[in-house]
């Protein structure tokens, strides 16, 4: 039997918070991939889409996070992956209508080793296909 590793996207312009996240991730036995911002990440995608999750800072330059969601939530091929946002803004979701936001989970910054875990078990329960 072939155990494969799951797959994670990470967008997020800030370097620190993408090794932050690398570090941790890669640590509990996943899998990472990095793009600096939105249209970065749909550079990725557009040539694979094999990921079984994508973590995405909220506030970033060219494209937020907000931007990146509904266009990976709009096309057939990128629909399914379960998206975690993250964010330095704890109060993010008081100022944009949730309905537009489509995501899986929140993870606040700094990211602390037992909250990720515990978003990553409620997101990826039931995804556990390999």
């Amino acid at each position: 039997m072939v155990i494969t590793r799951k797959r994670v996207l990470i967008v997020d312009d800030d370097e620190q918070s993408r090794k932050a996240f690398d570090g941790l991730l890669r640590s509990l036995g996943y899998d990472t991939v990095f793009a600096k911002d939105g249209e970065d990440a749909i550079d990725v995608l557009a040539f694979d889409a094999g990921f079984d999750l994508i973590v995405t800072d909220l506030i970033m330059p060219h494209m937020t996070g907000f931007d990146f969601t509904q266009r990976l939530k709009a096309h057939f091929r990128t629909m399914n992956i379960p998206v975690i946002v993250t964010s330095a803004f704890h109060d993010w979701h008081r100022t944009i209508d949730k309905r537009d936001l489509v995501v899986d989970g929140f993870i606040a910054k700094p990211v602390e080793r037992e909250a990720l875990m515990k978003v990553l078990d409620r997101v990826l329960m039931g995804r556990q296909g390999g």
